[in-house]
C-alpha cells in the first residue's frame, strides 16, 4: 500500500454521537498509526445510518465527471485518478429498539453500501454498529482495542493493500 498517496475519506452519522464520534476516533487513530497524515483524510457528516449509502453515492458520481451520473446501465469501475479517495469508511450506529424500524435502517444502510462498493469497484468499509443496547454500543466505540471503528480503517487498508498486490500472473494461477 502506497501510504503516501492515500486519500481516505470517513463519513459519519450524526445520529447517536455519542457513539459515532468514538468510532470516528478510532478510525482516525488506526489511519494515523499506519501513516497516513491527516490532510489525507476527510469527514464527511450525515444525519444518520440511512443517509450514508447516498452520500457515498453522490461523492462516487461528483467525482466521476466523464461517467453519466443517471443511468441503468452498469457504471465503470471508478478511476482512481478520479477520484479525490482511495477508500470510504462508513461509521454509524443502529441501536435497537421497540419496534423493527432499527432492522429496516440497517439493513438499508449496509446492503446499499455493500452494494455501492461492488457497483464502482471501490473499497467503502463498514464501520455500522449494529447493537441490542447502548451498553454494547458504548463497549464498541470506546478508547480501547475494541473500538469498531479503529476495526473498520484497518480492514479498509488491508483492502487497498491486497488491491495493490493482486497482479494479472495471480490471477492466472
Amino acid at each position: 500500500m502506497k501510504e503516501q498517496a492515500l486519500k481516505i475519506l470517513l463519513i459519519v452519522s450524526e445520529f447517536n454521537i455519542e457513539i459515532t464520534d468514538g468510532l470516528r476516533k478510532g478510525a482516525r487513530q488506526c489511519l494515523l498509526d499506519n501513516r497516513i497524515p491527516p490532510e489525507a483524510i476527510t469527514e464527511m457528516r450525515v444525519p444518520g445510518a440511512f443517509e450514508i449509502p447516498l452520500a457515498v453515492k453522490w461523492v462516487l458520481n461528483k467525482s466521476r465527471s466523464a461517467f453519466p451520473v443517471a443511468t441503468h446501465s452498469k457504471p465503470k469501475a471508478i478511476d482512481n485518478n478520479v477520484l479525490p479517495y482511495n477508500g470510504i469508511i462508513t461509521l454509524g450506529c443502529v441501536i435497537k429498539g421497540e419496534t423493527k424500524h432499527d432492522d429496516y435502517i440497517a439493513a438499508h444502510a449496509i446492503n446499499r453500501t455493500g452494494e455501492l462498493s461492488l457497483q464502482y469497484e471501490i473499497p467503502i468499509s463498514l464501520g455500522i454498529l449494529t447493537t441490542y443496547s447502548k451498553e454494547q454500543a458504548l463497549a464498541r466505540s470506546g478508547n480501547d482495542k475494541n473500538n469498531k471503528g479503529y476495526e473498520a480503517a484497518a480492514a479498509l487498508l488491508k483492502m487497498l493493500t491486497l488491491h495493490d498486490n493482486i497482479s494479472l500472473s495471480m490471477l492466472e494461477m
